[in-house]
């Protein structure tokens, strides 16, 4: 697969920097665009919290990102939406550099390196999975690089096997499931190329692992034990979001652009690990066929994976399909595709998520509990949020110091870094109604209150309710908004 390549005059170096900016600089769009409000679900509900609220985080379970976050926010003094987003960030700079490696361990010219690292990285997957699940892609990083090392052809090593063991562990307290795919593919990968010595290291190591981090939590919370509990006893919550039907749109939306060259790839990228890797997100990406109903298992985060291992075989199936000659048209006519993929993944970074890129609004009513149709949001609309913190202030001024203020459980975040004083939220419940308390709820389910209420203040998509003791009618009240 050679080609004319303008980047051979660069320096490998220097290529590789430009890639990693380029993996930044993508991160940075939608954040920028997004400013001063943050984007994705877990930043606003997981990440800001944590890094305020450090010391009160529960250690039976590790941290390993969260900790790096705290580290560069006390080093840097930056503040922590700030720290959120340049860690962040970095992960996908480094994913950046890790696809564009293997493109050259794949015996790609430079350019074709290139085509293929922002292929990937544009991908609604990798989209979504930068979007929030900012440790997914930084294990993600650790995984493809253990991946790297001990696929390297020259004599195995006490080094490699040392920086193999290592980065294997540090998945296990990174994220579980990463973790687990990186652990079932070196097994395989070692087993059918005889690494027998990598094989019973890296089984002794991990067993090692997870024994001292069962054994150091005495409470049984670890969620390894816990999901096993849940699957033997089959005691888990049933979650109708998780339906059959659900599963099978999120992958077709994730994947159905990649499908058709996907299968052609198969033929041409000859790499086991990848192959074996590819099967173990496959048959995650189905596990809701045995357990439907239920996210014990996680379908709907190996299905978002699985658009990582399918886009990388998918290339392969373009460029078998594009590249037949050593002629610039080539060149052209894979740009054309690439500026394609960039206007719908920029499309995807900068739109409102009430009036989304088309393409990613198609069944959003089955799949935007697991993929919003704009990364321009975090747990409300990004245009909402100036509303929410209209509502919080309004809390702050008008209620006790010690109020208890309820709404959906979405909003936590928000409430724990905004409330002041010794206000506390709690979860609201559509059966619960105190007179006493305030409700801060979303306007669409205003109506679920069945209750005669005063609007004391509403703004935009927001509602601050309180219960009087008096029996007014909400109709009686509007003019008091």
């Amino acid at each position: 697969m050679h080609s004319i390549n303008i980047f051979h005059p660069l320096k490998k170096e220097y290529i590789i920097f430009l890639i990693f900016f380029l993996g930044c600089f993508i991160k940075i769009i939608p954040e920028l665009v997004a400013y001063p409000f943050p984007i994705g679900y877990d930043v606003v509900n997981y990440y800001i919290p944590s890094i305020l609220y450090f010391e009160e985080l529960n250690f039976e379970k590790f941290h390993i990102y969260v900790t790096l976050l705290y580290i560069l926010y006390t080093t840097f003094h930056l503040s922590a939406q700030d720290t959120v987003i340049i860690l962040a960030s970095i992960c996908y700079g480094l994913l950046s550099v890790m696809i564009y490696l293997w493109s050259q361990r794949f015996y790609l010219s430079k350019i074709q390196g290139l085509f293929m690292t922002i292929f990937v990285i544009f991908q609604i997957s990798m989209l979504r999975t930068g979007w929030d699940l900012h440790k997914d892609i930084f294990a993600i990083v650790i995984m493809l690089l253990v991946f790297y090392i001990i696929t390297y052809k020259n004599r195995d090593s006490l080094i490699n096997l040392f920086l193999i063991l290592s980065l294997t562990v540090l998945t296990l307290f990174v994220d579980i499931m990463i973790s687990f795919l990186t652990f079932v593919t070196l097994i395989i990968y070692c087993t059918i190329h005889k690494k027998w010595i990598y094989l019973s290291s890296i089984i002794a190591i991990t067993s090692i692992t997870l024994t001292i981090i069962l054994i150091s939590n005495p409470h049984n919370t670890n969620p390894i034990i816990s999901n096993i509990n849940k699957l033997i006893n089959e005691n888990f919550t049933i979650d109708i979001r998780y339906s059959q039907i659900n599963m099978v749109l999120l992958f077709i939306k994730i994947n159905l652009l990649n499908l058709p060259t996907f299968i052609v790839g198969l033929r041409y990228l000859k790499s086991s690990i990848f192959y074996i890797s590819t099967i173990i997100v496959l048959m995650g990406s189905m596990s809701w066929i045995v357990l439907p109903n239920t996210n014990l298992l996680l379908p709907d985060r190996w299905i978002i994976l699985s658009g990582l291992f399918l886009s990388i075989f998918s290339f392969f199936g373009l460029i078998s399909l594009i590249y037949k000659s050593q002629k610039l048209r080539n060149h052209i006519m894979f740009s054309v595709i690439l500026s394609f993929l960039i206007i719908i993944g920029l499309a995807y970074m900068v739109m409102p998520n009430n009036q989304p890129f088309p393409i990613y609004a198609v069944f959003r009513e089955h799949t935007d509990f697991f993929i919003p149709a704009s990364m321009q949001t975090n747990v409300v609309d990004i245009d909402h949020n100036q509303d929410l913190l209209t509502a919080i202030e309004w809390i702050n001024k008008n209620t006790q110091s010690n109020a208890t203020i309820y709404g959906e459980n979405h909003l936590k975040g928000w409430m724990k870094v905004t409330l002041k004083g010794n206000r506390t939220f709690d979860t609201y419940n559509n059966n619960m109604v105190n007179k006493e308390v305030i409700y801060l709820i979303d306007h669409k389910i205003k109506n679920q209150i069945n209750q005669d209420v005063d609007i004391l203040f509403t703004k935009g998509n927001f509602n601050i309710i309180k219960n009087l003791y008096s029996m007014n009618s909400v109709n009686n009240l509007t003019k008091m908004k």
